[in-house]
């Protein structure tokens, strides 16, 4: 015969592990990395800041030296990083 009161405990131990199993779901909605335009900007890489002009700036943050800037994440944004020489030395997304 089985003894009842130890299937309940072992039960729940059994539910709490299994529940640990389930990956939680991206968001449907958010921004994604993809929204983000650094590898189409990279393509300016080391030229002119100048040369930002030919890309449409809806999403940028154009960071030049000493600037200060925000250190929120936001996967859509685009940072461009303009060096001491004004050329584009960095992009990258965040």
């Amino acid at each position: 015969m089985i003894n009842c009161t130890l299937l309940k405990p072992i039960g729940l131990i059994a539910i709490i592990i299994l529940s640990g199993c389930v990956e939680p779901s991206a968001p449907v909605d958010g921004p994604t990395q993809s929204s983000c335009r650094a590898e189409e900007i990279s393509k300016l890489l080391w030229r002119p800041a100048s040369a930002l002009s030919e890309v449409s700036q809806n999403g940028l943050r154009i960071i030049h030296p000493d600037t200060r800037v925000t250190m929120d994440f936001r996967p859509e944004r685009t940072n461009v990083v303009i060096g001491k020489s004004g050329r584009i030395e960095r992009v990258y997304c965040g």
